[in-house]
C-alpha cells in the first residue's frame, strides 16, 4: 500500500495550508498573510508575503507520514 504513504501526507499538507491561510483571511493575521500590500508616505509602496503556512504545512506532512509509517509497521 505505498499509495497511502504519498496522499496523506499531501492531504494533510493541503489542509493545513488551507486553513491557516483562511485563518489570515477571516482574522487578518499578518503572520499567515498570502500577500500584504501598503503604500508609503512618500508615494511608493511595499509589498510581500509569508511563506509560513506553506512550511507549517511540510512539517504537518512529515508528521503524518511518520505516523502513518510508524502505524503501519507495528500493524505488520
Amino acid at each position: 500500500m505505498k499509495m497511502g504513504t504519498f496522499w496523506i501526507p499531501t492531504i494533510v499538507f493541503m489542509i493545513t495550508t488551507s486553513v491557516l491561510y483562511l485563518c489570515d483571511h477571516l482574522y487578518n493575521i499578518e503572520l499567515f498573510s498570502w500577500f500584504n500590500f501598503e503604500e508609503t508616505s512618500n508615494g511608493g509602496f511595499t509589498f510581500g508575503g509569508s511563506l509560513n503556512p506553506i512550511i507549517y504545512g511540510f512539517v504537518a506532512g512529515f508528521i503524518a507520514e511518520w505516523i502513518y509509517k510508524s502505524l503501519k509497521k507495528l500493524t505488520t
